[in-house]
C-alpha cells in the first residue's frame, strides 16, 4: 500500500462542534420572598370572592410559568368544583358564562388536561343557523374567545370533528388578521407566537430547581475533562437536559431527569468519538479499558458516576 493510501485511510473525518457556554451559573436557591409569594398566590386561588372565570384564568396564567405544583392540591380542588358545577354527564351545561366563548374553551382545555372527560359537543352552540362555524357567531373583534378555542382544539382525540373545524377556522381566522396588520403590534407578536407554539406544545419555564440541576450537571460533565480530549464529538449538555425536562418538569422527578439528561449526553458524546474515529477493531465493546483510543475515553467517561447528584 502507498503512502498516500495509508495517510487516507488514516485521516477521519472531524466535525467542529461548538460547545454549551458554562452552566454554572444556574445556581439559584429559594428564598424568604419567593415562599411569601407562593402563599399570596395559594390565597387568590382559594378565595371566595373570585368567580369560576377568573379561577380558571388564574389557572391558565400560572401553568406555563412551571411552578402550579406549589398549589397543585389547590387547582384540582378548584377544578373539581367547577367540573360539578358545570358539567353533566361529560358536557358542559349553560350557566352563567355558558355561552361565553373563551370561559367555554379555557373552562373545556383546562378541565380535559387534568383529566376531566369533557365532550367537545359543547363548541356546537357556536355555530351558526346552517351548522358552521363563522365570524358572526364567534365575533371576530374576540381575539381572547378565538385564541382560547384555538388552544382548546390542541387537545382534540380521534372522530372530533367540530374540534377540527374550529382549529381550521381559528387558525386561518387569527392569521388573516396578523396578516392584514389589524392587531396592535403586542397582541400581533402575541397572536403569531400562540399559532406558531400552542401552549400545549411548549416546555415551561425553566424554575429555580432546574436552574441548579443544569448547574450540578455541568460540574458532573466536566470533572472527566471529556469534552477537551476529543473537541470533535458534539457537546449538547442543554439540549440532552431539555429533552429530559419535555418529558418531566415536576420537582419529584428530579433524578430522573438528571439520569437521562446525562446518558443521552453520553450517548452523544460516544458517538461523536465513534463515528470520525474509530476503526472497525476498536467498535469491540469487550476490549479492556487499556486496548485503543476509544475504549480509554469510555473508561474514563463511566469513571464519573451517573447517579450522582
Amino acid at each position: 500500500m502507498s503512502v498516500a493510501a495509508s495517510h487516507r485511510d488514516n485521516t477521519r473525518r472531524c466535525a467542529n462542534f461548538t460547545a454549551n457556554k458554562h452552566l454554572e451559573q444556574y445556581e439559584v436557591d429559594d428564598n424568604v420572598e419567593h415562599k411569601v409569594q407562593k402563599e399570596k398566590l395559594k390565597k387568590v386561588i382559594s378565595s371566595n370572592n373570585q368567580n369560576p372565570s377568573g379561577k380558571l384564568d388564574f389557572i391558565d396564567w400560572v401553568q406555563p410559568l412551571g411552578v402550579s405544583y406549589h398549589f397543585e392540591h389547590k387547582i384540582e380542588d378548584t377544578l373539581s368544583k367547577i367540573h360539578s358545577i358545570y358539567t353533566s354527564n361529560n358536557n358542559v351545561v349553560r350557566r352563567d358564562g355558558g355561552d361565553n366563548l373563551h370561559f367555554v374553551a379555557l373552562l373545556f382545555r383546562l378541565l380535559r388536561q387534568h383529566g376531566y372527560p369533557v365532550s367537545s359537543y359543547v363548541f356546537e352552540r357556536f355555530k351558526d343557523i346552517k351548522g358552521k362555524l363563522n365570524n358572526e357567531s364567534l365575533a371576530e373583534d374576540n381575539i381572547e374567545g378565538m385564541l382560547a378555542l384555538y388552544e382548546a382544539t390542541q387537545l382534540e382525540v380521534p372522530e372530533e370533528s367540530i374540534l377540527d373545524e374550529a382549529l381550521h377556522f381559528t387558525y386561518t381566522c387569527l392569521k388573516s388578521l396578523i396578516d392584514n396588520n389589524q392587531l396592535s403590534p403586542c397582541l400581533n407578536a402575541r397572536v403569531n407566537h400562540r399559532l406558531s407554539q400552542p401552549l400545549h406544545k411548549r416546555l415551561h419555564r425553566l424554575e429555580h430547581l432546574h436552574k441548579r440541576e443544569i448547574g450540578n450537571i455541568t460540574k458532573w460533565w466536566k470533572e472527566p475533562e471529556l469534552p477537551k480530549e476529543v473537541p470533535y464529538a458534539r457537546d449538547r449538555l442543554a439540549e440532552s437536559y431539555f429533552w429530559s425536562l419535555a418529558m418531566s418538569y415536576e420537582p419529584q422527578l428530579s433524578t430522573t431527569r438528571m439520569i437521562t439528561s446525562k446518558l443521552v449526553a453520553i450517548i452523544c458524546l460516544l458517538d461523536g468519538i465513534y463515528t470520525p474515529m474509530a476503526h472497525l477493531k476498536n467498535l469491540n465493546f469487550s476490549h479492556r479499558p487499556s486496548t485503543g483510543l476509544i475504549t480509554d475515553y469510555r473508561a474514563n467517561l463511566f469513571t464519573n458516576p451517573i447517579a450522582e447528584k
